[in-house]
């Protein structure tokens, strides 16, 4: 295989090229695969349209895609000009006006269980889809949790929905980062050592590194970008949410606006 020139990588990224040993390639799509190495960390490798994230590494231009099962050196990767991302911190909370601007998400048409923001803004909500309708209550106590252990409830989302990140994880993970971006630190640790607790045993292998990241406080650019216009007065790029996975943009920022919503 060609040397893949690599332009950027997130820090679950860095680890794994960083470590030297073979990489097992474990999904493949049509611009992008996962890579597994010998410790069990994962690695996202794509083009610049992949999107930064924890686990994603940018190649300067589209890369082959190996098939899955494929064993590759980290030799082949050249970090020369690797830049290690990071999320921009999102700037301070500016409450006047929020309320709009989550009623204005809410109104843009949102996928996935983002389809559940009216009912987290206090309007009536019903849906014909299982899996959003599973996932009201959950995130109704996100948005009221105020302290002590995580809402039972929530494990109610851990797996619900299908692919390689559940939407019911995509959402968790978007709690996990807002709570951590806007400060109710006793909140984001203690939902952080939850995931630590569940992840491993209750969802898959893909699903679990990215609701590790999130634990510790790290998502999808786009949605660190989202976040930030939410808190601080700013217009949230969805056109870029609308593009992470078949909904798991719009999952993830339902997670946070779950928390944003009584912030």
């Amino acid at each position: 295989m060609e040397s893949i020139v690599l332009a950027s990588a997130g820090r679950d990224a860095e680890t794994v090229f960083s470590g030297g040993g073979d990489l097992t390639v474990v999904a493949a799509f049509a611009r992008s695969f996962y890579m597994r190495d010998a410790g069990g960390r994962l690695a996202c490798v794509g083009g610049p349209g992949l999107g930064d994230g924890p686990l994603n590494a940018l190649c300067e231009h589209a890369p082959a895609i190996p098939a899955a099962g494929a064993i590759l050196s980290t030799g082949i990767f050249d970090r020369r000009r690797m830049t290690r991302w990071r999320p921009a911190p999102p700037g301070a909370l500016k409450r006047e006006g929020l309320r709009a601007r989550l009623a204005a998400v809410a109104a843009a048409r949102p996928r996935g269980l983002a389809a559940a923001i009216p009912a987290l803004l206090g309007s009536p909500f019903e849906s014909a889809d299982p899996f959003v309708a599973a996932a009201v209550t959950p995130l109704l106590e996100i948005r009221d949790w105020t302290g002590g252990d995580p809402p039972e409830a929530l494990s109610r989302l851990v797996g619900l929905g299908s692919g390689l990140t559940p939407a019911g994880d995509d959402a968790i993970g978007g709690a996990a980062i807002a709570f951590r971006a806007t400060g109710r630190t006793a909140q984001a640790d203690a939902l952080a050592d939850w995931i630590r607790r569940l992840a491993p045993d209750a969802t898959g292998e893909i699903a679990r590194a990215h609701l590790m990241a999130t634990a510790r406080g790290e998502g999808s650019a786009a949605l660190h970008a989202a976040l930030g216009a939410l808190m601080t007065g700013g217009e949230p790029d969805l056109a870029a949410i609308d593009a992470i996975g078949h909904s798991s943009g719009w999952d993830a920022l339902a997670g946070a606006v779950a928390v944003l919503a009584q912030a």
